[in-house]
């Protein structure tokens, strides 16, 4: 399926962003104005262009939504015959991540997902 076809279904404006050139791109849109397919179809850019799927990550607030953009992602990249995976995930569950292979890299850091506000006995 050529590149073209691929963004077929974007208005001009989330095909700009989509298409935008690889680095930091801050998209602000009302709801149901797209953003979702928009960042969908920027990993399949991105992925065509050259960067493997495994260097995105797509961050979103709930899991369902970064199911839902992983999900989107790709069956995009399906219909152009790419079955590169990207990671999907809340900031929640990607600082997590963090904070669990900070401690584990260090037996000395006393690192934790809580703050000390909520691990006090009241």
């Amino acid at each position: 399926m050529a590149q073209a076809s691929v963004f077929a279904r974007l208005n001009e404006r989330q095909r700009q962003a989509a298409c935008a050139a690889a680095g930091p791109l801050l998209v602000i849109a009302g709801a149901g104005t797209g953003k979702t397919n928009t960042l969908a179809h920027r990993v399949a850019h991105l992925v065509l262009e050259g960067v493997a799927a495994e260097r995105i990550l797509l961050l979103t607030f709930s899991r369902r939504a970064a199911l839902e953009m992983t999900r989107r992602a790709q069956r995009i990249l399906a219909r152009s015959r790419r079955k590169s995976v990207c990671l999907g995930r809340t900031f929640h569950a990607i600082a997590n991540r963090l904070i669990r292979n900070m401690r584990s890299a260090s037996a000395s850091t006393r690192a934790s997902a809580c703050s000390t506000a909520a691990t006090r006995p009241t």
